[in-house]
């Protein structure tokens, strides 16, 4: 076992190293001027380092005018490199400072997520410039955000986004202006507040599994290569009803079919096919009573390590039997699998923003598979059965008064992304500091109840 784990973290180390670091980042006009900075390490003279590489480039478009050249892209001293991205309407070099072990395009999609976001948050400073920076101090949070978000997801998410793959994808949906941003979890933040014992706990017992996961994650992309290059996309039912017994034996609970939209793509994300297939795993109940513990953070790490695994299988099967797949993983995932989930009619979404289901209330992880097959068995009842469950929460609300964090809204907040239930500002402290809380799941009715009782005392006192 000793031996397992060490390999694991090994591994888990090898991705954590070679995960981009963005060692200095910065923003600067055509004449030299920094408009941005961001350094964790050490104080920049940027008047200096603007004023010699926008000389460089200077130099670099005189050459390409002269037909003798092209863009500096990429300026390499000692082991660190220096990429560029060059904003012509602007006017701007966008510039990054990594090691030069970093891909190029890993480079290229952070410098371009830099770009857009820069551009679109100053587009009127920037067409009214005077010489005047102090509008761009603001940028300095939202930068290291995005950093911290990009960091988690896209050197694992590369493959995805690459055209080279997605081209030949025709009916891909990618997220578009209503697309929610993911909420990200970061395995390592909960060491930072573990004494020594738990530090331990945690290095044998609970990163193995999460190490598991995010090499699942990593997995689900990396095989997209494997899909048939002309898929199938007509199954016949003794298909489905073969893939849905091998569902079960990877132990899958339950799955339902739906079709996806762009809304339900997390923002910067892809989906290669609008066919759907929701897998479900149950949490164990009797642990999720002792939440927040140990013992319960380890347990719902393993449902991840067993659904994201489940996941990767069923892609390769629908592979070997000539269909596309994309394995969509439950940790790390790229949509909104609560609202797939209740569409594809297994649930309805609780006041804590989980989803509940007859079977295990809001104890399951989900997971999806986006598939070729067109005729899948798509669930169109016109009202959700299930939909009554939204009426039981509004009176209820023992999660919101529950919730250690006061973390989870009287009222969902509408946005153009949809609904939010959470306020994630105050559950990610005490989902880091409190083995993953969970408390919410602890606490909901469903959790402890049987569904039609739940539903029979609901409608008796209506």
């Amino acid at each position: 076992m000793h031996n397992v784990s060490t390999l694991i973290f090994s591994r888990f180390k090898k991705y954590i190293d070679n995960s981009m670091k963005v060692e200095e980042f910065w923003i600067i006009n055509w004449d030299g001027l920094p408009l941005f900075k961001y350094s964790p390490t050490r104080s920049l003279r940027i008047e200096l380092i603007g004023g010699f590489l926008s000389a460089i480039q200077s130099f670099a478009k005189t050459v390409i005018e002269d037909e003798r050249g092209q863009y500096l892209n990429t300026l390499t001293i000692g082991d660190h490199s220096y990429n560029f991205l060059t904003d012509e309407v602007y006017k701007l070099y966008f510039i990054l400072k990594t090691s030069k072990k970093v891909k190029e395009k890993i480079i290229n999609l952070y410098l371009q997520r830099f770009q857009d976001m820069f551009i679109e948050e100053f587009r009127k400073d920037l067409v009214a410039f005077d010489g005047d920076i102090t509008p761009f101090e603001s940028f300095d949070k939202q930068f290291v955000k995005t950093y911290d978000r990009l960091a988690s997801l896209d050197t694992i998410k590369s493959a995805v986004t690459n055209e080279a793959i997605l081209s030949k994808y025709k009916d891909r949906v990618l997220s578009n202006e209503y697309s929610p941003k993911q909420a990200v979890i970061q395995p390592i933040k909960f060491l930072k507040t573990m004494n020594t014992k738990d530090k331990i706990k945690f290095f044998t017992r609970i990163l193995p599994k999460a190490a598991s996961s995010i090499l699942n994650v990593r997995t689900s992309f990396k095989t997209l290569q494997n899909n048939p290059d002309t898929p199938d996309k007509i199954a016949s039912e003794e298909f489905i009803k073969e893939l849905e017994e091998y569902a079960y034996s990877l132990g899958i609970g339950k799955f339902g079919y739906t079709k996806l939209t762009p809304n339900l793509v997390y923002k910067d994300s892809t989906i290669l096919y609008p066919n759907i297939i929701v897998l479900m795993l149950e949490m164990d109940k009797d642990i999720i009573q002792t939440c927040p513990s140990f013992e319960a953070f380890k347990m719902i790490m393993n449902t991840y390590k067993l659904l994201n695994k489940a996941a990767n299988k069923l892609a390769d099967f629908l592979r070997e039997h000539n269909f596309g797949a994309q394995a969509g993983p439950a940790l790390g995932g790229v949509g909104n699998y609560v609202v797939l989930a209740r569409n594809a009619g297994l649930g309805w979404t609780g006041s804590h923003g989980l989803l509940i289901s007859p079977e295990y209330g809001p104890r399951q992880r989900l997971a999806i598979l986006a598939t070729s097959i067109e005729n899948l068995p798509i669930n169109n009842d016109e009202v959700n059965p299930h939909s009554w469950i939204n009426d039981f929460c509004n009176k209820c609300g023992e999660c919101i008064r529950e919730c250690p964090g006061n973390a989870i809204y009287d009222d969902p907040i509408i946005k153009h992304t949809g609904y939010t239930h959470i306020d994630n500002s105050k559950c990610f402290p005490q989902f880091y500091n409190h083995y993953g809380c969970t408390v919410c799941i602890k606490k909901c009715f469903f959790s402890d109840e049987e569904y039609d009782y739940l539903k029979q005392k609901f409608f008796e006192k209506k």
